[in-house]
Parts: structure tokens; sequence; C-alpha cells
């Protein structure tokens, strides 16, 4: 009997644009305790709001040379437009939002056999403080 083929994920939607802009950007301390083993780093995913009843778990076990391999087998999305810049009147991209994209585009032009946990773990731990920063805001509101 033959392994079944996983089921490939759904491209996700890129995130919305904030129509209010943030207060003055503070520098990201990255933490000094920064994870470098594969099965240590979470599941990368878009920066966008959310309620903690839709969550779902996040697989431990998928390594970052998987999930790099895996979002680099799936096609684009065909209404895929190049990011707004965050200068345009209207509205303002968060920082969390801006290191989002930029890092997806850093992956997607990044063939998969390059990527390394030690390579990753800076940004690892760059998404890691985000994430944290928009846990302690949202839970401040």
């Amino acid at each position: 009997p033959e392994p079944e083929p996983e089921p490939e994920p759904e491209p996700e939607p890129e995130p919305e644009p904030e129509p209010e802009p943030e207060p003055e950007p503070e520098p990201e301390p990255e933490p000094e305790n920064a994870a470098t083993t594969p099965d240590a780093q979470p599941k990368v995913e878009p920066e966008e709001p959310h309620h903690e009843a839709d969550e779902e778990p996040v697989a431990d076990e998928e390594t970052a040379p998987e999930v790099a391999a895996r979002e680099k087998t799936l096609p684009p999305p065909a209404d895929a437009a190049p990011p707004p810049e965050p200068t345009q009147e209207g509205f303002q991209l968060s920082d969390a939002q801006l290191a989002a994209q930029a890092l997806k585009r850093k992956l997607r032009g990044t063939p998969a056999q390059k990527l390394s946990a030690q390579g990753l773990a800076p940004h690892v731990a760059r998404l890691q403080a985000l994430r944290d920063r928009l846990a302690r805001d949202l839970s401040g509101q």
C-alpha cells in the first residue's frame, strides 16, 4: 500500500490593510533563546486579526524546509497584486504585516534546499517577537 499524499492547503488570502495608523513603532528586541531546532519552530502564518475560538492547533512536527517546500509548490493566487505601499493615503500597514510580507517575498525567492533551521532562526525569532507584541497589544484593548 502506498502512503496517502498530503492534501494541499488552500492559498491563504493576503492580510487586509488596517484603516487606522499604528502608534510609533518600537524596535523589536530579538529573544536571546531563539529556537534553532526544526521541531521547535512554529508554523509561519500571515498576521491578521482573528479570534481565539477560530484558531487551529499548529503542527509541531512540520519542519521549516517542509513548510517552505510546500509553500513553493503552491501556485500564486490569480488575483495576487503587489502589496500596497504603506505610505499611500487612507491606510497604514502594521509592522507585523510589513514583516510578514517581506518574509513571504524573501521565502518565495529562496530555493527550499537552501533553507535551514539556522538560516530561518532570526526570522522566526523576529516573527515570534511580533506575535507576542501583537498579543500584548490586543490583550490591552
